[in-house]
């Protein structure tokens, strides 16, 4: 039962994950983010074959083969001279002819020759010559030379430690004998034959004391300065040199085939962590937003490729952080220039250690500096100064990088690399409107030129819908304060209340801010018929904008400022025409909220209308504030903001916010209290 149990467990488990596999396959997300991680695979390898062929492929050493060109040293650092050593070495082992020891058989050997001459035969072990001569002197004085040399080799053999050289000690027992001084020398002739082989070579021995004498010689060190050359163009290569070399980071012809592991396994994880970093931070990227991520991350890497062929190593990063510092939130921004910029160094310089550092150091530089100088952009003339104030702070910060580590540093360089830098920053500057293009990405100068009153659409608002040009107005200050008080993107905002009332422009004065002459059309018309032309200036706007090229981020903005709110004075006015008239005809058909700033918009747009339609009423600060606190809970009530991840403290610092504006704009009013609340309700709907 155990075991079926435990097979029925293992099957449903098998079962769960085969449907989880195949919701994964079916999931047009899963399936554009994993395209996405393979085109970048893709990518990413055949840069680095690319970088391989071009840096390394035409131009690796190869050991025992001639250098295909002169190397010279990039980094100052103190290498041992093999070559000078190891002849230091052999001159000391070839000064040592071989070493003598005593042969162990003999002195058996002289006391048998010394017996043999003893007994008169002299021709058994002496050379002919000695032998002729002992044999033609008397055997007497024969006898005695035989005797004599016995007795100095027996001693000789009994004494191996005595002091001085085997011929001194010779001598000096031949002289304490009786012999006269011819006989001494035919004596000292018969010893030295017969001890000549008591000392033999012992290659073992030899060997050691030549290798112990050779091991005494120190290496020979030398300091090898920035800019020697190691090896000429070609010279062989030998094994020393290619320790030097590849100390100095100079490449072997190998295919780098752990780098291009290192390279897609590092892609895979790090593009899986850039899906789930955006998900968990809730930015809500859309597949033209993913493609523009991809697309500069592409460019990037290509950047780089550029840079590191052209000598600039590291520079071409500015690209991407420009890129993704004006198109993208700042803090997945910082990431993808990051590790985009590190994963970019491996693929462009990952055989050069030198260069590879120089390059990692330059995109942690310039993702950090990126974050700091890119955060808020207002206008062009800013966006280009702090992109070269970006440029010259990373040539400089390269350059002293170099400086620290012994490479080329002078003034020529620090000149080239600045020119480098601001030719990234061009290049970075041309492609932005591009991007803006392609891919439909609001870069800080995007909104900027949206938000100028000479935008085509927003001139229409100012001749047409004066009115709501002045509401729209009046809602982007109040949206950017409060946007800025929650951190978010003023000019995003500002950009979205700028257009965000544009659906107006059809049937302006049906919308009270546009009655200068106090004549109000929906005096004449059925409730339903009034409610229809207000609630549809959100699809009318949505057209306008679309032909007017507004962006979809601003186009969300339009479709969401109401949410799914109703308008409450036309349906009680119909209520008493026909009871039986369902709710949603007069309700807005949202979406509604889903995004802080779109929240925002739509607070700020309910609050000013209500604030101008109950102006009159308002004599002082708190009935100022409990209106402000009453639109909030109202739109809480209507579950207008359970969508967006706002809290009680966002709201706080919201109607703050709002206070603080509406406080500078209606400072001066001192206006008795008029009027009641439903005729504010219904000039606040009637505005839209």
């Amino acid at each position: 039962m155990k075991n079926m149990s435990r097979n029925g467990r293992k099957g449903s488990s098998v079962s769960r994950i085969g449907v989880y596999a195949e919701k994964m396959a079916s999931d047009r997300v899963y399936r554009l983010r994993w395209t996405a991680t393979f085109l970048l695979v893709a990518v990413a390898s055949l840069l680095l074959a690319g970088t391989w062929w071009v840096r390394d492929g035409r131009s690796s050493f190869r050991i025992d083969s001639p250098s295909p060109r002169t190397f010279y040293a990039h980094s100052r650092m103190r290498i041992v001279d093999e070559k000078a050593t190891r002849a230091l070495r052999e001159q000391r082992m070839s000064d040592i002819g071989g070493v003598l020891v005593r042969d162990r058989r003999f002195p058996e050997e002289v006391r048998s020759k010394l017996a043999s001459i003893e007994r008169g035969e002299y021709r058994a072990v002496l050379p002919e010559s000695l032998a002729g001569i002992l044999e033609s002197l008397p055997e007497i004085s024969a006898r005695r030379i035989a005797t004599v040399s016995s007795r100095v080799a027996i001693s000789m053999l009994s004494s191996p430690t005595a002091e001085g050289s085997p011929a001194e000690t010779i001598w000096k027992g031949l002289e304490a004998s009786d012999l006269s001084i011819p006989e001494q020398n035919l004596a000292f002739q018969i010893i030295d034959h017969v001890m000549e082989r008591a000392m033999v070579m012992d290659p073992e021995v030899t060997s050691e004391v030549r290798a112990l004498a050779a091991s005494e010689i120190e290496p020979v060190e030398r300091v090898l300065a920035v800019g020697d050359v190691i090896v000429r163009e070609g010279e062989t290569v030998s094994d020393e040199l290619a320790l030097i070399l590849r100390a100095q980071g100079y490449p072997e012809l190998s295919f780098p085939w752990k780098t291009l592991a290192f390279v897609v396994l590092g892609v895979v994880l790090w593009a899986s962590w850039m899906w789930w970093y955006s998900v968990r931070r809730e930015f809500n990227f859309d597949p033209l937003e993913w493609g523009f991520i991809i697309t500069i991350l592409i460019a990037g890497w290509v950047a780089m490729f550029a840079s590191a062929f052209l000598g600039e190593n590291g520079l071409g990063v500015i690209s991407l952080a420009g890129w993704a510092y004006l198109g993208l939130p700042g803090s997945f921004a910082f990431h993808l220039v990051l590790w985009g910029g590190i994963i970019g160094s491996v693929i462009a310089l990952g055989s050069s250690t030198v260069d590879l550092m120089l390059s990692v150091f330059a995109s942690v530089i310039t993702a950090s500096m990126g974050y700091i100088l890119m955060r808020k952009i207002t206008s062009r003339l800013d966006l280009v100064r702090k992109m070269f104030l970006l440029g010259f702070f990373l040539a400089f910060a390269a350059f002293f990088i170099g400086w620290g580590l012994y490479l080329p540093s002078d003034r020529s360089i620090l000149v080239t690399q600045t020119v480098s830098s601001f030719a990234w920053v061009v290049v970075t500057l041309v492609a932005l409107p591009l991007w803006e293009r392609f891919f439909d990405i609001l870069t800080p100068i995007r909104l900027v030129d949206l938000t100028h009153p000479s935008h085509p659409l927003l001139k229409r608002l100012q001749i047409e819908t004066p009115g709501t040009y002045h509401h729209s107005l009046m809602v982007g200050t109040l949206a950017e304060a409060a946007a800025e008080k929650l951190k978010m993107n003023p000019l995003l905002v500002k950009a979205g209340a700028s257009f965000h009332d544009v659906g107006k422009l059809r049937r302006p004065q049906f919308f009270v801010e546009n009655q200068q002459t106090g004549h109000n059309p929906h005096d004449e018309l059925a409730p339903t018929l009034s409610a229809l032309i207000i609630i549809s200036h959100v699809r009318e706007g949505l057209e306008t904008a679309r032909q007017y090229g507004i962006p979809k981020k601003i186009r969300v903005f339009i479709k969401e400022h109401h949410g799914t709110t109703c308008l409450h004075y036309f349906y009680k006015k119909a209520l008493s025409l026909d009871p039986d008239l369902p709710m949603e005809q007069f309700c807005y058909p949202g979406d509604r909220p889903r995004s802080r700033e779109s929240a925002v918009l739509m607070l700020a747009d309910s609050v000013e209308a209500a604030v101008r339609a109950a102006a009159s009423a308002i004599t002082d600060s708190r009935e100022l504030e409990e209106l402000v606190k009453e639109v909030i809970d109202t739109k809480i009530a209507e579950s207008q903001l359970s969508d967006v991840p706002l809290t009680l403290q966002d709201l706080t610092r919201i109607k703050t916010a709002f206070l603080e504006t509406l406080k500078h704009a209606y400072h001066t009013r001192k206006i008795a209290p008029i009027g009641t609340a439903e005729v504010a309700r219904a000039t606040m709907e009637a505005s839209g």
